[in-house]
């Protein structure tokens, strides 16, 4: 369903789904560098959408969902550093 793909250095992520006959499709910049946050957020992305909990084609949600991850990770990454 959603497939990552790098570019200048920042992963992307795209969705690919059929609507009544049509493809829609849907990229987002995931904002990271690294393969393995980028992996983290299309799973958890792919989960939330099989849910119920984003529509993958309402670019609010998405990013919403991105900014979310990062900020936790930012913040986490900081604990740590101060260990």
């Amino acid at each position: 369903m959603a497939s990552l793909k790098e570019r200048n250095g920042n992963y992307s992520i795209r969705f690919v789904q059929t609507f009544d006959g049509k493809r829609k499709s849907a990229q987002f910049s995931l904002h990271t560098n690294r393969k393995k946050v980028a992996e983290k957020h299309k799973r958890r992305l792919e989960l939330e959408y099989e849910q119920g909990d984003i529509n993958l084609f309402d670019n609010n949600s998405v990013l919403n969902v991105i900014k979310k991850e990062r900020k936790n990770f930012v913040y986490l990454k900081c604990i740590f550093e101060l260990h």
